[in-house]
Formats: structure tokens, sequence, C-alpha cells
């Protein structure tokens, strides 16, 4: 792993956030075997990833947690400008939740 778990789960979030927001990635956990994106063996029970390849959502895509470990470093950890866009997104999504739950309350 690239990735400390901290880093992993927050960088998941920066990626979420550049993807359309009805189709981010998934946590899932596997009930048969599969083979990822990048040929990665996913075993019965193992958690992977999931998203949808296209608006029809007809093409599902999946990756291990080796494969988006291996993601998230090479797209995220070394880009500085991607990891601020994303954590000003999700900086945004909490502000507007607690402006939600005041109008609650």
């Amino acid at each position: 792993m690239y990735l400390t778990e901290k880093k992993f789960e927050e960088y998941l979030i920066y990626l979420n956030h550049l993807s359309d927001e009805y189709s981010p990635w998934q946590l899932t956990q596997a009930k048969k075997e599969h083979i990822d994106e990048y040929g990665i063996v996913i075993t019965k029970g193992e958690i992977y990833y999931t998203k949808p390849c296209n608006k029809n959502f007809k093409k599902l895509l999946k990756l291990s947690k080796q494969s988006m470990d291996q993601l998230l470093f090479l797209v995220v950890e070394g880009n500085d400008k991607l990891r601020l866009i994303g954590k000003r997104f999700e900086e945004i999504r909490i502000e507007t939740l607690q402006k939600a739950i005041e109008k609650i309350f």
C-alpha cells in the first residue's frame, strides 16, 4: 500500500468530489471472484470499489483496494492543486450540511 488508511479515505473523498455526484466510487464486498480494471483478482468476501462507467449504468468499473490505492497515489498524492480543490469541495459540503442542520434546530 502506498497510502496510509487516513490518506486513502481522504483522497477517495476528494476524487469523488471531482466526479459525477450521482455515481461516486462506492465500497462493495465481493459476492464472487472478480478481476478489476487492472487485472488484479478480487476474491470472494474482499472489499473493492465500484463506479458506473457511463450514464446508463450498464458497465460497472471495479477496482481492488490495491488498485484504488495506486490510483489515488498517482492522481491525488502528487497533485497539490487537485488536493486543494478536493479539500475545498469537502469543506463546502460540510458547511452546507451544517447550515441545513441549523435550519432544522
